[in-house]
């Protein structure tokens, strides 16, 4: 994994992985989970660790993670998604709801992706569509999402079944931020480390009587390398 500079005081690295159509279902599932899995074998210590993934990535981050925690890996300290792709069988109600709305996807755009990730198979299967995992045993999350997003049920259905999961369980708490929305492409990168980095003590140490808020610029990608692996102080 390439080494990014996500925030001054921090190290990172952002995972390459193998790509659809050429490379289908399961193979991000398992090239992220070998990710993660070297990093920790390189002796990074998995509470320094913070997963984060964007659009196609932000789903990419928990399923890699539901995928360690069956492995019995250690879970990092906290996993942080935005607009999270998260459901590949286009089942959430934003899909038609924000159809014409979202500036950048729409319901058949997402079609002709999940076709390409997924040709064959259950669309619904955990870690193809990780809103419908039970997420048990997964680190403190942080989800932020657009009002105006076909993806937008997807980060919102994620919260409910994190919220569901953390019933007696210790460090566990979901959030749903304000929701912000940007289509620039050109910045915002940079920033959105920076807040998610800052964020992350916060979310890590689990402080569930304060909201974690963060200013970020959504900048949705569906091809290429969303996913970043970022270790903390």
């Amino acid at each position: 994994m390439p080494d990014v500079e996500p925030g001054a005081g921090h190290g990172g690295r952002q995972g390459d992985y193998r790509l659809a159509p050429e490379h289908p279902y399961p193979a991000a599932v398992e090239d992220g989970l070998a990710a993660y899995a070297g990093l920790l074998e390189s002796g990074i210590s998995p509470a320094r660790v913070l997963v984060a993934g964007d659009s196609a990535g932000g789903g990419l981050a928990v399923a890699a993670l539901l995928a360690a925690r069956d492995r019995g890996l250690p879970q990092p300290a906290a996993v942080a998604v935005f607009s999270p792709w998260a459901d590949i069988s286009r089942s959430g109600a934003s899909m038609h709801a924000k159809d014409g709305t979202d500036p950048l996807f729409s319901y058949d755009a997402m079609g002709w992706y999940a076709g390409r990730y997924l040709p064959a198979g259950e669309r619904s299967a955990p870690l193809a569509s990780p809103v419908f995992a039970t997420l048990a045993g997964l680190p403190p999350l942080l989800i932020q999402a657009g009002s105006d997003e076909v993806l937008l049920d997807d980060a919102v259905r994620l919260a409910a079944n994190a919220g569901q999961d953390a019933a007696g369980g210790p460090r566990r708490h979901a959030r749903l931020p304000a929701l912000l929305r940007s289509t620039g492409r050109s910045r915002g990168g940079h920033r959105r480390s920076r807040a998610v980095l800052q964020a992350a003590p916060q979310l890590a140490h689990g402080e569930p009587d304060r909201p974690v808020r963060v200013g970020l610029l959504h900048i949705p990608i569906v091809t290429g390398s969303h996913r970043a692996v970022a270790w903390l102080p």
